[in-house]
């Protein structure tokens, strides 16, 4: 919670700092995706350092050292994102958002090549390492070494979910497609002993939901 409470507010902070500086001479709607690439991508650095500062230990002692994995597993762990991205682009086609309803992807992609290339590092490379960290590492293990793996793979998945409400609150699909995949990533994690695979199934997953929008 403290994490996302720094995001939030760093978000918040980035947006109001920034937004001046692409108010005139642009298009507001290519200026408004600019800014909100900007300062997301701003937030998710600063407050992840901050986290990697704080759990130095943990970083070098436990994350580092599980950044390998055998070529097979590789192959499952990006086909397993890939499936998961195809199976939820087919059930929002069927259940869509409400009419009218935006998100910040769409914001985004409709903001220039700029803002979409940037996105694209976002989603496919900065979060998913940045957000394994968290849930797959730090929450998952502390979890771990306290309940069952059952309980573990559960609860780091609810945490999951609960972390991405503010831009899914409204979306029953993706909701559930979040803490399914959560569920996914830990098992991953779990299985292989190694942070590498959630890694690159939550980026694959990511790049499918971005190559399916």
């Amino acid at each position: 919670m403290a994490l996302l409470l720094v995001l939030s507010l760093t978000t918040a902070l980035l947006l109001t700092i920034l937004a001046p500086f692409f108010s005139t001479g642009s298009d507001p709607e290519t200026a408004s995706g600019m800014v909100l690439i900007l300062s997301v991508t701003g937030s998710l650095v600063i407050s992840y350092t901050l986290l990697a500062l704080l759990t130095q230990e943990y970083l070098v002692t436990q994350f580092l050292p599980r950044l390998s994995l055998k070529p097979h597993r590789i192959l499952i762990a990006l086909a397993s994102g890939a499936a998961i991205a195809y199976v939820v682009s087919f059930v929002s086609s069927q259940y869509p958002p409400q009419a009218g309803e935006s998100n910040t992807f769409r914001i985004i992609q409709s903001s220039g090549l700029s803002a979409q290339s940037l996105l694209i590092f976002v989603t496919v490379l900065l979060a998913p390492l940045c957000e394994e960290y968290l849930f797959r590492g730090i929450i998952f293990d502390a979890l771990k070494t306290r309940f069952t793996t059952f309980f573990a793979i559960c609860a780091s998945a609810v945490v999951f979910m609960g972390f991405h409400l503010i831009e899914y609150s409204d979306y029953w699909v993706g909701m559930s497609a979040i803490f399914l995949l959560g569920i996914a990533l830990a098992f991953l994690r779990e299985s292989s002993n190694s942070m590498l695979s959630p890694i690159l199934c939550h980026a694959s997953y990511n790049a499918g939901i971005l190559w399916l929008a």
